[in-house]
């Protein structure tokens, strides 16, 4: 007798129309588009999730970045920041943020005039992605992010359309922005996620900078009249000059997501804090209760699809674990963070089945005899 399954989507009577397939949805969701309330404590805007998180899970691991040995390139365990490190130092970096701005941006403003205002955001997915990303959440700013999918034109298109006077970015990223600089009026201020302090060992520098050509960095930007900041200086300036809170109501600005630009010039969806707290409704209906989300942050953070994760994560006190950086290494960063959910796209799974194949039923000598006799078996 088959084992009996729970009903995974309710088909709506009578909903078909000319041209037009019946409508679907879940289960609890028959009579009403309305999310049934769950156990647990919602929020209207994803900074006062993170607010609500710090809060109860303080002391509790968040983000992790894996160590490297670079003399061994090889990379060891995650390191963690916990919920109450990642929201002090965001709050540190959002006033950090507002000082720059009544410095370079816009000289004289008041700190009532610097909200509501872009936040431009360029390189892989990393901690202090996340961080920049709370930091101006914290100060009510939006964020617009780049990938690095994206050719010149586009990232010139994008930063000009969304009106990007600040930008953070990885320091491999400052030298594509520097060309562009006479095609970005409105830019002003680079902040970088790696130090540019002349007192940074070259090893903690990524490959292949080194304290010479991040001098010359600083040279070029001020030659072409931007002002250039690293995150842990930004943090100083805020933790010594801190600006309240100003936290997002439902209907401000989340993020402006751009599309790729494959059918003209890149094409900016409008993300309100309104459809993030959707999320945090709808995902536990279509994952178990009651598991302690882990999940590795692989897919682009400038992407709405790994973006919504990471919400529904941090909402739920969960981990985050950042990948190496390498896409090639995904299973590696997936063995040695063991993640409870994976989220993924057809084109990476078609790697890791390749990769699996390789290494059992196409894989030469006695492996491949035993694992093609297993499988055939």
């Amino acid at each position: 007798m088959a084992p009996s399954v729970p009903q995974q989507s309710y088909r709506v009577p009578g909903s078909e129309e000319p041209g037009y397939s019946y409508t679907i949805r879940h289960p609890d969701c028959k009579d009403s588009l309305a999310i049934p309330v769950l156990p647990g404590t919602y929020h209207d805007s994803v900074f006062e999730m993170l607010q609500s998180s710090a809060a109860l899970y303080a002391d509790a691991p968040f983000v992790g970045t894996r160590s490297y040995d670079r003399a061994a390139n090889k990379f060891g365990g995650f390191q963690w920041m916990t919920y109450a490190e990642v929201y002090s130092r965001a709050l540190n970096i959002g006033s950090g943020l507002v000082r720059l701005m009544q410095r370079h941006v816009r000289p004289g403003a008041d700190v009532s005039a610097l909200t509501r205002l872009p936040l431009g955001l360029y390189s892989v997915n990393r901690a202090e992605w996340l961080l920049a990303d709370y930091a101006g959440m914290s100060q009510n700013m939006y964020s617009v992010a780049l990938y690095d999918t994206l050719g010149a034109e586009s990232i010139e298109f994008i930063l000009n359309h969304a009106e990007v006077e600040v930008l953070v970015c990885s320091l491999d990223k400052i030298p594509k922005i520097l060309k562009l600089r006479e095609k970005l009026p409105l830019l002003k201020a680079v902040v970088c996620m790696d130090s540019l302090s002349a007192d940074a060992p070259d090893a903690t520098l990524p490959s292949p900078f080194n304290t010479d050509s991040v001098a010359v960095l600083k040279q070029w930007a001020e030659a072409a009249g931007v002002a250039l900041y690293d995150l842990a200086t930004l943090e100083e300036m805020g933790a010594a000059e801190p600006v309240a809170v100003r936290i997002p109501k439902t209907t401000d600005m989340f993020c402006l997501c751009y599309t790729s630009g494959t059918t003209g010039t890149p094409k900016a969806a409008m993300i309100l804090h309104s459809n993030m707290a959707y999320v945090q409704r709808a995902v536990p209906l279509l994952l178990p209760r009651g598991t302690h989300p882990v999940s590795l942050a692989y897919l682009p953070l400038a992407h709405i699809y790994e973006r919504s994760t990471e919400v529904y994560v941090m909402s739920r006190g969960g981990q985050i674990g950042m990948y190496s950086g390498n896409i090639l290494n995904v299973v590696d960063d997936l063995q040695t963070l063991r993640p409870t959910m994976f989220c993924s796209v057809p084109r990476l799974l078609n790697r890791i089945y390749d990769r699996l194949v390789a290494g059992t039923i196409h894989a030469p000598g006695l492996t491949g005899v035993l694992a093609r006799r297993a499988i055939g078996d």
